[in-house]
């Protein structure tokens, strides 16, 4: 039960205030503007393999395909992953280190304001942590 309000929570902080959410970053707008680039540079932008690994934008893409070409469509991929990560994270301290430490690991990681910053965000990091 404790896991689920976690999970629960974790995905309300990263969630809240959508309209305070935007692409900032340089970088962010490489991984949104593929459909942008047109059709000469094959919808990617140029050099993009130099930004970031391939599983991000493509995530982004296809999340604006399905959702339309808005900021929160643009930041789905790390919203999820961000969420779920708090899962992972109970799960894997819960085999290595037992149920206390589990629950512990979640709720530091569920609350952290760093981890809530960069999962609003369209840049690598929340999905690598994942």
């Amino acid at each position: 039960m404790l896991i689920s309000l976690l999970l629960l929570i974790s995905f309300a902080l990263r969630l809240a205030v959508p309209s305070h959410m935007a692409v900032e970053h340089f970088d962010e707008g490489v991984y949104a503007s593929n459909l942008a680039a047109g059709s000469d540079n094959g919808y990617r932008y140029p050099d993009r393999h130099l930004y970031a690994p391939p599983l991000l934008p493509a995530l982004i893409e296809w999340s604006i395909v399905f959702f339309g070409s808005s900021h929160l469509a643009v930041m789905l991929a790390n919203l999820v992953a961000g969420g779920l990560t708090i899962g992972l994270l109970w799960w894997v301290a819960g085999r290595w280190f037992g149920p206390a430490a589990a629950i512990a690991a979640a709720t530091i990681a569920c609350f952290s304001d760093v981890h809530i910053l960069y999962s609003r965000t369209s840049l690598t990091d929340p999905l690598l942590c994942f």
